[in-house]
């Protein structure tokens, strides 16, 4: 079942990523300097490339890998194994209170962020994106499980947290767009190399400015997920 969410995943993330695109290279449209040209081509080309990014995702979702997706999940959920087998490990676990199961789930996931956090200068872009991802994953744990621990004190440090939290995952998000939008922007320019006309050549000038303007930031931006990071370091479990 996690194998076929991540089939879904990959069938809806490239709409995602191709819409963040299309706002950066709006954006540089109405930059002061654009090639006001050579960015309009960009853009249909990208429109294009969105339509087809959102007819792929379409089809998944109205196919019947997803609708037999959704209901084997369904069935999971309301009546798995995890719910039936005997074992007494599983039953231990099944029978656990949820505030017990919802702190040792937030501390496994909060040690592995602060882990790899800690060695963030060496991590490669794979690395960092993994890293957002259980960012991410933590987040959507915290709120989720918000009821479970309703303390006053609790209440105040989950709101600390979440906060630190976010910031986070902002930061490692802005670096992971910088990485994929200096993918599409190369790919923009590849199939200009063999074309000629004014065109083709002010189009694939804004594609390499915008890409170099990308990999300008990274470095500010690479900085503020290091602080962000440290201030989440330093913010208290909410579950202890």
């Amino acid at each position: 079942m996690k194998k076929q969410l991540k089939w879904l995943a990959g069938e809806l993330g490239s709409v995602r990523e191709i819409d963040v695109f299309i706002k950066r290279v709006t954006k540089e449209a109405k930059s002061e300097n654009a090639d006001r040209a050579g960015v309009g081509s960009m853009i249909r080309d990208l429109e294009q490339r969105r339509r087809r990014a959102m007819g792929r995702a379409k089809n998944a979702v109205a196919s019947a890998h997803y609708r037999c997706l959704l209901i084997d999940a369904a069935a999971w959920m309301e009546a798995g194994d995890w719910l039936l087998d005997d074992d007494e490990s599983r039953r231990t676990l099944r029978e656990q209170p949820a505030r017990t199961a919802a702190a040792t789930e937030l501390r496994r996931r909060w040690k592995k962020i602060r882990k790899r956090g800690a060695k963030f200068a060496k991590l490669d872009a794979r690395r960092r994106h993994r890293l957002r991802i259980v960012t991410k994953k933590l987040r959507y744990a915290s709120e989720f499980f918000t009821s479970v621990f309703h303390s006053k004190k609790s209440i105040r440090r989950r709101k600390n947290f979440i906060i630190k939290l976010e910031a986070m995952q902002d930061a490692l998000g802005d670096l992971n767009d910088i990485v994929v939008q200096d993918r599409l922007a190369r790919d923009a320019i590849e199939p200009l190399a063999t074309r000629r006309g004014e065109l083709a050549a002010r189009k694939a000038f804004a594609a390499g400015r915008l890409s170099g303007r990308e990999t300008a930031r990274f470095q500010s931006v690479e900085k503020d997920a290091k602080r962000t990071f440290g201030a989440f370091a330093k913010a208290p479990p909410f579950w202890e």
